[in-house]
């Protein structure tokens, strides 16, 4: 009977647990909507508004920004990459001609295979190898674009700013 009665307590105690972790989850759900709503706001007076969070229980960590504007800084760069990639497609096929090159810094990030690489490689020419990277590209997703974007700005900054400001055709 005493053995009835300890599993009946840790039921009613496991229970009692289950909904306070719902209302923990609930309360944590509430504050990440009105922070996305806050930061949806646009405040002339106070730049950068931004809800605490007192305490994280049981290491719950609710996906708010460490730093205002940061991580929203990087999409926007990330988004702005992607679309110069997917935009000049065309025009970066026909331009680049150190494919290899940036091949070697996306192999060297780990975002793209050896498999890939030596896809690449065994093209002929400059304008055929960027069309199988570009195929790895976009299988890669956007991370992977983003990355390529960098390093075209870091290693071929003049093409990417005459591409950015309309002035080449392909």
């Amino acid at each position: 009977m005493d053995n009835k009665m300890l599993q009946d307590v840790e039921k009613r105690k496991r229970q009692e647990e289950e909904k306070l972790f719902e209302r923990m989850m609930k309360v944590f759900w509430f504050q990440y909507e009105l922070e996305l709503q806050m930061q949806q706001i646009s405040f002339t007076t106070i730049p950068h508004v931004r809800l605490s969070n007192p305490w994280i229980p049981w290491g719950f960590h609710p996906p708010f920004q460490k730093h205002p504007g940061s991580e929203a800084a990087t999409h926007k760069m990330n988004l702005t990459g992607v679309d110069f990639v997917n935009e000049h497609r065309e025009t970066l096929i026909q331009k680049v001609s150190s494919v290899m090159e940036i091949a070697d810094c996306l192999k060297g990030k780990d975002m793209i295979s050896d498999e890939m690489y030596s896809k690449i490689q065994e093209e002929a020419t400059p304008q055929a190898k960027m069309r199988e990277l570009y195929k790895h590209l976009n299988s890669g997703g956007r991370k992977v674009k983003a990355e390529f974007y960098q390093i075209l700005k870091k290693k071929l900054r003049y093409l990417v700013e005459e591409l950015e400001s309309g002035s080449v055709q392909a």
